[in-house]
């Protein structure tokens, strides 16, 4: 293990609460705000599932006048980030640019913006790419979502796309964490970010008999959203006056080369409970849904972990967590937005820890996001000071 990793490592097994999460910004089908959302996931079962975001204006968060050579989902992206700052009450001079990272987690990034340049150059007349603009080469990079909006606001810290699948909107969350511990940067904006093409459904869906489609269930609907959190070291005086939703105080994250399996689960679900050093678990966010086999995986895995056989659709009863735990899950209502479907699961998690509003210090939630192709990310949140 190298020096760099080492110190991580040594920040994690120490770690209580080091990271706050100061600032959401937030776009999904049912709005672009963090009371809309908050409302939707509340209701549950109740609101239609949509998949698509529709009437969304740019300028509302940024002055940029040429978007054209961009994807929806890079272009939202950089709004996003506006949201953000805007939600933990921090302007843009505000912030140390040099010391500013973007992390952002995708399956498919700019994919909008490929299928346009294919199109273009392949499958138009003859020699039209000889009248394709360089301008449209930056849309089909795949870190052009989190490069773009470093662009616009001047941030010259670390920047990174993850790519782990349906677990990438956590795992980017994580990584920016991790950036921040090991001190290459002050403030993270991190999340996932994901635009449903008429491509996903079309062609990468079609076929039922894969085993990541397969094991999502019959009822698997993509959609698109995305979703970024404004995040800092916890006692840094200087965004003392910022909004303060909750304290990551653990997490866990990993590969099954050979498909997720309940063990994985059980072993990272066991480690990052360990770190978190809650005393109670109120809720888990859950991935999947229960009744797929993806699901059974799931709760076969937290079954494990909390070293109990009472598990439901609704609750765990353990020991080990000392009460009743709910189970949440909003894919009924966002569907299954890929690569941003982790961040989404963390926005859930925050809106219910911050409605606890008698939670104890040391009670926690638990945020979960799998892949079936066997990636997997945990997280844990409590209410901090």
């Amino acid at each position: 293990m190298s020096t760099n990793n080492q110190s991580i490592q040594n920040s994690l097994e120490a770690m209580n609460d080091q990271i706050s999460i100061a600032g959401i910004g937030i776009i999904t089908p049912h709005g672009e705000n963090v009371t809309a959302n908050h409302s939707v996931v509340n209701a549950g079962n109740d609101v239609p599932l949509k998949d698509t975001i529709e009437n969304f204006k740019p300028a509302d968060y940024f002055k940029r006048r040429y978007l054209r050579p961009l994807d929806d989902v890079t272009i939202r992206s950089i709004a996003m980030v506006t949201a953000a700052m805007r939600d933990a009450g921090i302007a843009l001079e505000d912030l140390p640019a040099d010391r500013v990272g973007l992390v952002l987690g995708s399956v498919f990034a700019g994919i909008g913006c490929i299928f346009d340049f294919k199109q273009t150059c392949f499958e138009g007349r003859e020699n039209d790419y000889l009248g394709l603009s360089p301008l449209y080469f930056p849309g089909i990079v795949f870190n052009s979502i989190s490069g773009q909006p470093a662009i616009e606001y001047g941030f010259t810290g670390p920047n990174a796309v993850i790519n782990g699948g349906f677990s990438s909107g956590l795992l980017a969350v994580i990584k920016g964490a991790e950036y921040l511990l090991s001190g290459k940067a002050d403030v993270v904006f991190a999340g996932g970010s994901e635009m449903n093409h008429p491509f996903i459904q079309k062609k990468l869906l079609a076929d039922k008999d894969q085993d990541y489609v397969r094991l999502q269930g019959k009822n698997f609907h993509t959609s698109e959203a995305t979703c970024l959190y404004l995040l800092h070291r916890k006692g840094d005086e200087r965004f003392a006056g910022l909004k303060h939703y909750a304290d990551i105080s653990g997490w866990q994250y990993g590969f099954c080369p050979n498909g997720l399996n309940a063990q994985a689960v059980s072993g990272a679900l066991s480690k990052v409970l360990k770190r978190s050093g809650a005393e109670k678990i109120e809720a888990v966010v859950c991935d999947a849904d229960a009744d797929t086999p993806l699901g059974a995986i799931e709760q076969a895995g937290l079954a494990q972990a909390f070293e109990t056989t009472q598990l439901n659709n609704d609750t765990i009863k353990s020991d080990t967590i000392k009460s009743d735990t709910m189970l949440l899950n909003n894919k009924s209502v966002f569907g299954h937005s890929l690569g941003a479907s982790g961040s989404l699961n963390l926005y859930q998690g925050l809106m219910h820890i911050n409605d606890l509003s008698k939670t104890e210090r040391n009670n926690a939630v638990l945020i979960n996001s799998i892949d079936a192709a066997g990636s997997y990310a945990f997280m844990t949140l409590q209410t901090g000071q």
